[in-house]
């Protein structure tokens, strides 16, 4: 889907769901950063340019902007996590749902963003992420996206207590729809560690182009994003230690991740 100029027709269910989630993921959001008082600015801003895009949206009957907009809150939550907002009775990854959005991430947006987007020099212009995904895909296949997921896991703990079965059973239904995606329409879930707020800002500054209107809303995302880059430094050096201990307190339980996705890969080209 190219982020363009078009106008969809409304549907009331769809759009009181989005907003819904919408006001969720921002109630999720500031109960992570509870007594985080560098981030207080970053979400002030943050819930002010929701707030005049989600009415924007509203007014031209785009409602499904606004569930891309939940997705990059979703971004904001896991890259806190990456940066020691380890908080894990806040429901941030709690959940099965949860789950199956941060699998389908690692596989349809890290990629398109470590291989096209920082070197497209398009950038920071109109950018067709569709696109993008499809290259990926045609040049390097499923298999690749699959074994790139496996490299992610790899490296990082992102669900740390998700036990085997329920990440199979979130796994089962992210092979499914990859094998039914015919447009690779899954890059606005969730992300990973250092690329997420990268692309929260990267959504929402092409919301300029989609949205001519948002000009005052753009502004204020460059000012939350120079805010968020500045809490983010001051913070880094004191939750390097509490990541680390984290990350080798989950460990173990990889290889087990790392098996469950190769079973799974096998049993679903067996039965392609």
């Amino acid at each position: 889907m190219a982020l363009s100029n078009r106008v969809s027709t409304p549907n009331i269910d769809e759009l009181n769901r989005a907003t819904q989630a919408l006001v969720a993921s921002l109630k999720d959001v500031e109960h992570a950063a509870a007594g985080r008082s560098e981030l207080t600015e970053y979400f002030k801003h943050l819930k002010q340019a929701i707030a005049g895009l989600k009415k924007l949206l509203t007014v031209r009957g785009e409602p499904h902007w606004l569930q891309k907009l939940s997705a990059a809150l979703d971004l904001v939550k896991i890259d806190m996590r990456a940066r020691g907002f380890f908080v894990i009775s806040d429901g941030i990854v709690s959940d099965e749902a949860t789950v199956e959005n941060a699998l389908l991430t690692c596989v349809a947006v890290r990629p398109v963003v470590e291989l096209h987007l920082w070197d497209d020099p398009r950038f920071g212009e109109s950018i067709d992420v569709d696109d993008l995904f499809n290259k990926f895909r045609a040049q390097h296949g499923l298999n690749a996206l699959i074994d790139k997921l496996i490299a992610i896991l790899e490296q990082v703990a992102i669900i740390p207590e998700l036990d085997g079965a329920r990440l199979q059973a979130a796994l089962r239904r992210v092979m499914n729809m990859l094998k039914r995606s015919k447009t690779g329409s899954l890059f606005a879930v969730v992300s990973t560690k250092k690329y997420a707020s990268s692309f929260i800002y990267f959504l929402i500054m092409n919301l300029s182009e989609t949205l001519p209107v948002a000009g005052p809303l753009v502004k204020a995302c460059r000012n939350t994003w120079k805010e968020y880059e500045s809490a983010v430094s001051s913070i880094e050096e004191q939750t390097k230690a509490e990541a680390q201990r984290i990350a080798t307190t989950h460990a173990e339980s990889m290889p087990e991740w790392i098996r469950a996705l190769e079973e799974e890969r096998a049993r679903l080209e067996g039965e392609g």
